[in-house]
């Protein structure tokens, strides 16, 4: 228990590095966040201002999470000109960090987010209503489309998986709860009905372990850039040269590894960036 608070200090103090370090926000608005994540933590909020407008959240500490993904955003921009992206897919939005960061530096973005887990979505929902064009589903995407079950932490839900085995990877969760959620297969009828266009420029998929299943769901879609959890120890997930050997034997081209970053030694996955443009 001990060693499982001196990791979450060392990595709350680890986000505040990242948030300082990233290039992409002015120091200024650096501190005045820093400000607000220490203020909405003490006293246990669930919506902080955060790159122009309010982010709603969960639990306590997503703020220091937050701290995290415009550097995310700067690293992916240094190998792929997120400028020149126009669509992107983002499935595994959670509450929408990854997607409510990108489209503020990115504004002319259409961003497509799914999101499985129903007692979150309203505030993935809520997230998005900032922006237009940012819009969001309360499904998965897997081979087959059913009901299955997901499970996940009421204070991290953003680890929730379809596989229970992935819940206690970085801390031991005691609150994990179990639901019901519907994944679909993308067939193009689906797609039209979604407003889903057959090319999509970037995909980013972080799914805990389920990688794979929505790869296979996108057969019907030309994408350019994949940014993908590789699963290191996870029972389930695809790794590396998975990853690759199915994106060459379904997209018929051979995918160039643009970049790869494991967070530290203990780390359950890395995450890759693939090209496939032809």
């Amino acid at each position: 228990m001990k060693s499982e608070i001196i990791k979450k200090i060392f990595t709350n103090f680890k986000f505040d590095y990242y948030l300082i370090s990233a290039p992409n926000i002015n120091f200024f608005n650096k501190f005045i966040f820093l400000l607000r994540k220490y203020h909405s933590i003490l006293l246990n909020k669930r919506k902080i201002k955060y790159l122009g407008n309010y982010f709603y959240y969960d639990n306590r500490f997503s703020p220091a999470i937050l701290e995290n993904y415009p550097k995310e955003i700067h690293d992916i921009n240094k190998k792929i000109n997120l400028s020149k992206i126009k669509n992107v897919l983002d499935v595994g939005a959670n509450i929408g960090q990854f997607s409510y960061t990108l489209k503020s530096m990115y504004p002319n973005l259409c961003i497509y987010s799914f999101e499985p887990n129903k007692e979150i979505y309203p505030i993935l929902f809520k997230n998005a209503s900032n922006f237009k064009n940012l819009n969001t589903y309360n499904f998965g995407l897997g081979n087959k489309t059913k009901i299955r079950d997901f499970y996940f932490s009421q204070t991290a839900s953003a680890e929730g998986s379809l596989y229970p085995e992935n819940m206690n990877q970085n801390y031991v969760r005691k609150d994990i709860k179990k639901t019901k959620v519907k994944i679909i297969k993308l067939t193009p009828k689906i797609m039209k009905k979604l407003s889903i266009p057959k090319k999509i420029d970037f995909v980013k998929i972080d799914v805990e372990g389920a990688e794979m299943d929505v790869l296979k769901s996108l057969k019907f879609i030309d994408f350019d850039y994949l940014y993908i959890e590789v699963s290191i120890k996870r029972k389930s997930g695809g790794n590396l040269n998975t990853i690759k050997e199915f994106l060459k034997k379904e997209k018929g081209v051979e995918p160039i590894l643009l970049h790869y970053y494991l967070p530290d030694k203990d780390s359950p996955c890395a995450n890759a960036i693939f090209s496939l443009k032809k």
